[in-house]
């Protein structure tokens, strides 16, 4: 089923991605994409892809805040016009 999202994680990490997944498709609520993929590292850092094809690098802290300042700036940086962009890299402050 195509709208099933994919869930990738090390082994045993099974819940910490699932309650990930759960909190940041909550986030991402007011934007109405969805999360296609989520992936926890070897390193533990967070990358999701969305619904729109991007992809968002939230690395190994603060990802709930991260993607929290992505949704906020969101429409102002991108204004529907996202096919241009590939990847957003969450981990510096002016990603």
């Amino acid at each position: 089923n195509n709208n099933l999202p994919w869930l990738y994680g090390p082994p045993g990490q099974q819940n910490e991605v699932w309650t990930a997944y759960q909190t940041l498709s909550n986030i991402l609520v007011p934007l109405k994409i969805k999360i296609s993929s989520i992936a926890l590292s070897q390193r533990q850092s967070w990358e999701i892809k969305l619904s729109n094809n991007m992809l968002l690098i939230l690395g190994r802290d603060d990802a709930q805040s991260r993607l929290q300042r992505f949704v906020t700036v969101y429409n102002k940086i991108f204004n529907g016009n996202t096919n241009q962009v590939d990847y957003v890299d969450l981990r510096y402050s002016n990603g």
